[in-house]
């Protein structure tokens, strides 16, 4: 293997992405965590940042080229609503479980009034 072929392009902003989504998640259950929310959100966060791209592995130091972490965050923070509003799959069984069950005592509240 060359020296080049060991070479990549990355994104400056991928890491704090993650991290942020991670950061984000964890402090707020109202966020799915299947990896497919996860991906969409990262890919909404990462399109809506300037790219900032970069040959790895590089000497230069990545924390400078790239976005400020408030950027960052505030990009994921709209991606993980945005992905929270439509999501790709439906509601987590158990959120559908406890819909139903709320469903089910309303109905039985009405029967009883009866």
């Amino acid at each position: 293997m060359t020296a080049q072929s060991a070479m990549k392009i990355e994104n400056a902003n991928y890491e704090r992405v993650i991290l942020a989504i991670e950061r984000l998640t964890v402090s707020n259950p109202k966020y799915c965590q299947c990896m497919r929310c996860r991906l969409d959100v990262t890919a909404i966060a990462l399109n809506s940042l300037p790219a900032k791209y970069f040959i790895a592995p590089s000497p230069m130091d990545i924390e400078e080229i790239a976005s400020p972490l408030l950027m960052v965050e505030a990009s994921v923070l709209h991606a993980l609503e945005r992905v929270l509003g439509h999501p790709h799959h439906e509601k987590p069984a158990h959120k559908k479980l406890t819909d139903d069950i709320k469903k089910s005592l309303e109905k039985t509240k009405e029967k009883n009034m009866e």
